[in-house]
């Protein structure tokens, strides 16, 4: 890998924790709208955060079952 994007992955992947944190203590789909659109918005805002480092979505699952 090219430097700069091994530095950005090495950064994803230290997310992880704080990530699957948020999805083990937070509902994303709460009855109140505004609550909902204000984590849907975190959410969203992550995802670009992601796709501006790689296109994951291009990885295909297969590669991804076999090293986990």
């Amino acid at each position: 890998l090219h430097q700069d994007a091994s530095t950005a992955l090495n950064a994803l992947h230290s997310l992880m924790p704080a990530i699957d944190g948020y999805f083990d203590a937070v509902m994303v789909m709460v009855d109140d709208a505004s609550l909902r659109q204000q984590r849907l918005d975190l959410l969203l805002a992550v995802r670009q955060i992601c796709l501006g480092v790689a296109d994951f979505a291009a990885i295909p699952y297969e590669s991804l079952a076999t090293t986990a």
